[in-house]
C-alpha cells in the first residue's frame, strides 16, 4: 500500500502535507462510498486527529535523523558522536592561570610550608587551587611566587557492577564548570582509580585488554566510560571506582589583577594561624570554555581530512582551530596561509608595519624638532640683533663717559691750580699785612708827627679787616683744595668704573658675537638635518620595497620555498578576539610541527594585524514610558553578540545588525523600540557604499567602539 501514496516522503513533513495527502487518499480510494467533507463531520474530525499525530511523529523522526549527522546535529551530545565517528574529540575547558605574590606577614620560628592545593579566594566567588608549593624556613619573610589555576578539586565515587561498557554520569559537576580536559596534546587532568590502582585516560577506547577509560566532557552531564575486555578493561563486580578531577569556569574565571587577596581558608601550621599576604600583580589568563556546536561542526571535518598529520592549509587550519592546553587556553579561531609573496606574510608584514609606523613617527617627530628649534634659533637671533644694537650704544655712552671725564679732570685739575695759587697768595698777603700792622704800631703819634691817633686806628681796623677776609679767602681755598681732592678720587672711580664696564662689555660682545656664530652652526646643522631625515625615510621605504621584492622572489618560485603561517586568535573574557599568550603560540608551533609530514616551514603568529575593530554608531527610538538606558544597553548588547566570534572573511553587514535588534511587522525583538537606525563608521576608507564593512580572506571584524544613543517617540494608534 505504501508504494501507492507516491507524493509522501516520511520525512519533513508538517500538518497541512498530511493532511492533504489523506483527504487525497480518501477521495482516490472512496469516492463512492464517502463524500462528507464538511468541516464539521465525524471524518475530518478524524483525519484532523491523525494528521496532528503523524506531524508530530514526523518531528521526532526529522530530530531523531537530523541528530544522525553532524553537520544538522542540535546538541552538543549528538555532534561529539558523530564528530567521534571521524576520530575527533571536541575540545575541552581549560582553566585559567595566574601568578600568585605569597609574602609572610611576619617571621616565625618554624618552617612553613603552603601546599599544593591550597586554594585562594578570587572575585565573584572564583577559587583558585595552587599548582606549586612554597616554603619558608624559619625567619624567613620572602616574597614566593607560585602558579594558582582557576577551578576545584572534586571527586566522586562509583562501583562497578561488573558489565560490559560500564558508563557513569559525573553528576556533581559545580554549577557554571567544567571538567578541564586534556588538552590537545593528552596530558590527562582527570585521576580515576579503580579499587586504588590508577587506570588511563584514553581519547576514545583503545583496542587491546588494558586499564584504561573514556571521559565525555561534552555529555550532559559528564560521563567516564569502561570497556568490554576487548577494548579497555572492565572493572571487576564491586570494585570501588574514583574519579577526581579539576572544574573551572572557563573564560568566566579570568579574574583581574589585585583581586585574589586571601584563602578560603585560614593557613594554619602547627596550630597557629599563619599571617599571609596574597595578591595577583596580573589578571588571570587562558581560561577557555568547552567547544561550541558550530565549532565541531566547522573542525571535525577538517580534522579527518588532516588524517593526522599536517600536509594541506586546511589540516593546519583544522588542527590549530581545535588545539587545546589545559594550563594556557585554547584557540579560538586562526587561518592557514601559503605564503608566497611578502604580501601573504602577515609576520613580515606586521614587522615591516611595526618599522613603517616607527619610521613615520620619527620623521614627524624630528621634523616638530626640527621646526621647534628652528623657531628657537630665529628668537636667538633676533635677541642677539637686540644685544648688538644695546651693545653699540654702550660702547658709544662708554666713550662718551670717557671723554667728559678727561675734560671733568682738567677741570678739576684747573681748579686745583687756581686753588694752590690763592691758598699761596693768601698767605703772602697774611704775612704782609702782620708786618704792615707791625709798622704802624710801631709809629710815635704825637704832635710832630704827621699821622694822627685817629687816623692810625683808622688804618688798623682796615688792615685788620683785610686780614680777616684774607683769613677766610684761605679757609675757602682750603675747603676747594678738599673738594678737588674728592672730585678727582671720584673721578678716578668713574674711571675705573668704566674701564671695568668696557672689559665686561667687551667679554658680552664677544659672548653675544659667539652666540651669533653659534646660532648659525645650529642652523646649517638643522638644515642638515631636515635634509637627512627627508633621505632616511626615502631610504626607509626604499628598503621596505626592497624587502617585499626579496620576499617576493624567493618565495613566489614553486618548490623554493613553503612557508606555511598560522595566523591565530584566542577569547577574552567578554568572548571577543584577542591575540593568545606567547606560551600559547608557543605550545601550538609545538604541537603543528611534531605534526608535519613535509618539508614546510611552520610559523605561528597572533593576527592582530588581521583584526578589522568594526566602529558602529546606533540610534534607537524609544516609546516613551520604558527606560531608555536599559533598552540602550539592551541593544548594545545584541549589536556585541554578532560581533562576538565571527570567522575569517566574513564581512560584516548592516542586515547582520539589523536583525536581531529592529522591530519588524508581527515581531517585536526588544520591547519598547520603535525604530533603529545603524551606521558602521569605521574603520574609516573600510565601508562600502552600501554601509557594510569588507574584510579579506584573511582578516575578521571585531568589536570596535559602539556608540548607542536614543530619542523618544511617542506611540502613534492607527
Amino acid at each position: 500500500m505504501a508504494t501507492t501514496i507516491t507524493r509522501v516522503r516520511y520525512a519533513g513533513l508538517d500538518f497541512n502535507t498530511h493532511e492533504d495527502e489523506l483527504l487525497a487518499r480518501l477521495q482516490v480510494k472512496f469516492a463512492a462510498t464517502y463524500n462528507d467533507f464538511a468541516v464539521s463531520s465525524l471524518g475530518i474530525m478524524l483525519v484532523d486527529i491523525f494528521s496532528f499525530g503523524l506531524d508530530t511523529l514526523s518531528f521526532y523522526l526529522d530530530r531523531r535523523a537530523t541528530d544522525n549527522f553532524l553537520s544538522t546535529s542540535r546538541t552538543l551530545t549528538s555532534a561529539a558522536r558523530a564528530a567521534r565517528q571521524l576520530g575527533y574529540k571536541p575540545g575541552t575547558s581549560s582553566a585559567s592561570s595566574v601568578d600568585l605574590e605569597l609574602t609572610l606577614g611576619q617571621s616565625y620560628s618554624f618552617d612553613i610550608t603552603l601546599p599544593i592545593g591550597t586554594q585562594f579566594r578570587g572575585p565573584n566567588g572564583l577559587i583558585f587551587e595552587a599548582q606549586e608549593s612554597a616554603t619558608w624556613l624559619a625567619g624567613d619573610v620572602s616574597t614566593k611566587t607560585i602558579t594558582a589555576s582557576e577551578g576545584e578539586t572534586v571527586n566522586i565515587v562509583f562501583f562497578s557492577d561488573g558489565q560490559e561498557n560500564q558508563v557513569f554520569e559525573i553528576g556533581n559537576v559545580p554549577a557554571d564548570k567544567f571538567i578541564v580536559g586534556p588538552g590537545t596534546e593528552n596530558a590527562s587532568q582527570v585521576s580515576v582509580t579503580v579499587d586504588g590502582d590508577a587506570w588511563d585516560e584514553s581519547e576514545f577506547l583503545q583496542f587491546g585488554a588494558t586499564n584504561q577509560f573514556e571521559l565525555g566532557y561534552n555529555d550532559d552531564p559528564p560521563t567516564v566510560s569502561f570497556g568490554d575486555s576487548i577494548a579497555g578493561n572492565i572493572p571487576e563486580n564491586g570494585a570501588e571506582i574514583s574519579v577526581t578531577y579539576f572544574a573551572t569556569s572557563g573564560v568566566a574565571g579570568e579574574a583581574t589583577a589585585n583581586t585574589i587577596t586571601a584563602t578560603v581558608n585560614p593557613f594554619i601550621v602547627l596550630f597557629q594561624v599563619i599571617d599571609l599576604i596574597v595578591d595577583n600583580p596580573q589578571g588571570a589568563s587562558g581560561g577557555a570554555d568547552p567547544e561550541s556546536l558550530a565549532s565541531i561542526k566547522a573542525n571535525a571535518p577538517g580534522f579527518f581530512r588532516s588524517r593526522g598529520v599536517n600536509v594541506t592549509l586546511d589540516d593546519y587550519k583544522a588542527r590549530a582551530q581545535s588545539f587545546v592546553d589545559p594550563v594556557l587556553g585554547s584557540i579560538a579561531v586562526a587561518r592557514a596561509i601559503n605564503v608566497r609573496g611578502s604580501s601573504d606574510d602577515a609576520f613580515l608584514n606586521a614587522r615591516l608595519t611595526e618599522i613603517e609606523t616607527a619610521s613615520e613617527s620619527f620623521v614627524t617627530t624630528t621634523d616638530a624638532g626640527v621646526t621647534s628649534v628652528t623657531t628657537e634659533l630665529d628668537t636667538i637671533d633676533s635677541s642677539v640683533a637686540d644685544a648688538q644694537v644695546d651693545d653699540d650704544a654702550l660702547a658709544g655712552d662708554l666713550t662718551t663717559i670717557a671723554t667728559e671725564e678727561v675734560t671733568a679732570r682738567t677741570s678739576t685739575e684747573s681748579i686745583r691750580t687756581a686753588a694752590n695759587v690763592a691758598t699761596a697768595n693768601s698767605s703772602g698777603v697774611a704775612t704782609d699785612l702782620a708786618s704792615l700792622i707791625s709798622t704802624v704800631n710801631g709809629y710815635t703819634v704825637d704832635a710832630a708827627t704827621t699821622i694822627t691817633t685817629v687816623d692810625r686806628d683808622a688804618l688798623l681796623n682796615v688792615i685788620n679787616r683785610a686780614s680777616a677776609q684774607n683769613t677766610e679767602v684761605a679757609t675757602q681755598t682750603s675747603a676747594i683744595s678738599s673738594d678737588v681732592t674728592t672730585i678727582i678720587s671720584s673721578l678716578d672711580e668713574i674711571d675705573a668704573n668704566a674701564d671695568t664696564a668696557e672689559v665686561r662689555r667687551s667679554g658680552i660682545r664677544a659672548d653675544v658675537d659667539q652666540v651669533s656664530a653659534s646660532s648659525g652652526t645650529a642652523r646649517t646643522a638643522v638644515v642638515t638635518l631636515g635634509s637627512d631625515i627627508s633621505g632616511i625615510d626615502n631610504d626607509i621605504s626604499t628598503s621596505l620595497s626592497e624587502i617585499d621584492d626579496h620576499v617576493d622572489g624567493f618565495l613566489s618560485s614553486e618548490c623554493q620555498s613553503n612557508l606555511i603561517e598560522v595566523p591565530v586568535l584566542t577569547l577574552d573574557s567578554e568572548g571577543f578576539y584577542v591575540v593568545p599568550s606567547n606560551g600559547l603560540q608557543q605550545s601550538l608551533q609545538r604541537y603543528l610541527e611534531s605534526a608535519k609530514e613535509v618539508t614546510q616551514v611552520v610559523r605561528v603568529v597572533g593576527a592582530s594585524n588581521l583584526l578589522v575593530a568594526a566602529d558602529i554608531n546606533v540610534t534607537v527610538g524609544i516609546l516613551s514610558g520604558y527606560n531608555a538606558a536599559t533598552i540602550r544597553s539592551q541593544v548594545e548588547a545584541e549589536i556585541l553578540d554578532v560581533l562576538r566570534g565571527r570567522r575569517f572573511d566574513a564581512d560584516l553587514r548592516l542586515s547582520d545588525l539589523y536583525a536581531p535588534v529592529a522591530p519588524e511587522p508581527g515581531r517585536i525583538t526588544i520591547s519598547g523600540v520603535e525604530w533603529v537606525n545603524i551606521k558602521i563608521v569605521g574603520p574609516v576608507g573600510r565601508v562600502d557604499s552600501d554601509g557594510n564593512l569588507p574584510v579579506s580572506e584573511y582578516e575578521v571584524v571585531t568589536r570596535g567602539t559602539i556608540t548607542v544613543t536614543s530619542v523618544v517617540v511617542e506611540e502613534t494608534n492607527f
